[in-house]
């Protein structure tokens, strides 16, 4: 195991730290940033895109992929676990759309952390890695990919759907920009993107995108709000309708699309159960109710959607909280 950045020398087969990192200089590790999206484009890896489901609030594993049917029933809560397509995986019974894809994707229970148990560290070391650190704003992964990858197709490398992160309760980074990297990588989201004069489009454009990216911000409002046969399968959500314009953005180049099932945590039914004060705390009825339907339907619209196009195979889909 290699550790980039470790203070010490690391042998890795009898090569020192300092010569990997030195003959790295003949491979990708010293490429600049343009060389290394050529040889990814070349290589065909540039092709592959990520679409980055954020279930802000911390959803409850017991009562969607992890209702550990063999625990005690206070344990288990009030819904029961259910065979799935994959011999010996059970999921919720809320998430039953889902339990017939379970050959579609991999699922993980083991993510965990030990900082502060507030919302934004998790979001900082779900979406960066990593935590704040004095002056050390780690960067999201949507943005490391554009500084790596850049534009394609004359759209953004990274975007976020329906709108970036705002109040989960404390103005402490979340991890959704592009922090230490600098602005030129933030981002593309619509509440970002100025408006396209009637003539012309000189001088028109955010630092994070192209200037012609501009004029695409009616296509992406059109996606996300206008009638759509499509849409049936995804349904009329702020969630159903961010995953139909990242499947629609990723066919046309995008690289990285971060979808927010929720923007903010306040006035509102989220993931949340145990909120207080003037904020809404879920309940298990809206697990059952809204959260998870809305959430079953919408990913396994996704993912068919992705897969009857030819792109599942290169497109990652994350759906975490």
């Amino acid at each position: 195991m290699l550790a980039i950045g470790s203070q010490h020398p690391l042998d890795v087969d009898g090569v020192s730290r300092r010569d990997f990192l030195r003959f790295g200089g003949l491979g990708v590790l010293g490429l600049s940033a343009a060389e290394q999206r050529a040889k990814a484009e070349a290589s065909g890896k540039g092709l592959r895109r990520c679409i980055f489901v954020l279930l802000n609030g911390g959803p409850s594993p017991l009562e969607t992929f992890d209702p550990k049917p063999s625990a005690r029933g206070d344990i288990r809560g009030p819904y029961r676990a259910i065979s799935t397509a994959t011999p010996g995986l059970f999921l919720s019974e809320l998430l039953p759309s889902l339990a017939e894809r379970s050959g579609k994707f991999t699922l993980l229970r083991s993510l965990t952390h030990d900082a502060a148990p507030i919302h934004e560290t998790g979001l900082q070391l779900i979406q960066t890695g990593r935590l704040v650190r004095g002056d050390l704003i780690p960067p999201s992964l949507g943005s490391i990919v554009a500084r790596l990858l850049g534009p394609r197709n004359d759209w953004p490398a990274y975007v976020v759907l329906p709108r970036p992160l705002c109040d989960n309760g404390s103005a402490i980074w979340q991890g959704q920009w592009a922090g230490s990297l600098g602005e030129a990588f933030d981002p593309w989201s619509l509440e970002s993107q100025p408006t396209v004069p009637a003539t012309g489009d000189r001088g028109v454009g955010s630092i994070s995108a192209p200037t012609s990216v501009a004029k695409h911000a009616a296509l992406v409002e059109k996606w996300l709000h206008a009638p759509d046969p499509d849409r049936r399968s995804y349904g009329d959500t702020d969630l159903g309708r961010s995953c139909l314009a990242a499947r629609k953005l990723v066919e046309q180049g995008v690289r990285f699309v971060t979808v927010n099932m929720f923007d903010t945590l306040a006035e509102r039914i989220t993931w949340d159960c145990h909120a207080n004060g003037g904020w809404a705390p879920a309940t298990l009825s809206d697990y059952r109710n809204t959260l998870c339907p809305d959430l079953d339907r919408a990913i396994s619209a996704l993912l068919d959607d992705l897969d009857e196009r030819g792109l599942l195979e290169e497109t990652l889909v994350v759906v975490t909280g």
